[in-house]
């Protein structure tokens, strides 16, 4: 009992949606109202919005899934403010039978660099696509259509399972013997090549390397 009280109170507590660094305004009651996102290829578009009903933060990523995951770029605007956006952290998992799934960390810099605002993403689905400028919906769901594939649970043994098409296999990139993961997502589950859980390792990783990059490089004299 007492192990388990104390793992409890050790416990890591919820991300909260925004914080207000040194300089910010108050965001105290913002949460995320809006999460839309398009892959195309390697490449993922993300636009999350955070708001309290008075003011709004919009937050425009661009990332490159190919392992590891990286933000290519981003950039924010609202409470009077834009700028770019650091990563802090990323996870990616899927998109290959379903909408790709993304969550992070991420800080807001003011004009000059400075930290302004630091917002979190929890790890779902992007069911939404992100709206181009002219209003259309911008490619995943009009090419989901066509990318989809009806699979057909045959007997096998005592049990039920599918075959993959060939073309299907070449798209994920994996052959006879290797291993597939079905990560459990509020849509159902999306089957992929990547092991989520080396996503997220490989993801601390880099979130380690970056925070003690000028230790590495004394070091490295």
């Amino acid at each position: 009992m007492t192990a388990a009280l104390w793992l409890a109170s050790c416990a890591r507590p919820p991300a909260q949606p925004v914080e207000a660094l040194a300089g910010g305004q108050s965001v105290a009651q913002f949460a995320l109202t809006s999460l839309q996102g398009t892959r195309n290829g390697d490449r993922l578009d993300v636009r999350a919005v955070y708001g309290d009903g008075t003011g709004r933060i919009a937050v425009t990523l661009h990332f490159a899934v190919t392992p590891p995951t990286h933000l290519v770029s981003g950039t924010w605007e609202g409470l009077g403010g834009q700028g770019a956006v650091h990563e802090r952290s990323s996870t990616f998992l899927g998109g290959q039978s379903g909408p790709p799934s993304l969550g992070g960390g991420f800080d807001l810099l003011a004009s000059e660099g400075r930290p302004l605002y630091r917002v979190a993403i929890p790890v779902q689905p992007l069911k939404n696509p992100v709206l181009a400028a002219n209003g259309h919906y911008n490619g995943y769901t009009n090419a989901r259509s066509d990318a989809m594939t009806a699979l057909k649970l045959t007997a096998i043994g005592t049990s039920s399972g599918v075959v993959i098409p060939k073309e299907m296999l070449s798209r994920l990139k994996v052959k006879k013997g290797d291993t597939l993961y079905a990560v459990e997502t509020a849509e159902g589950y999306l089957l992929t090549p990547y092991d989520p859980a080396i996503d997220e390792q490989l993801q601390a990783g880099q979130q380690f390397m970056r925070e003690y990059r000028d230790t590495f490089k004394a070091l490295a004299k």
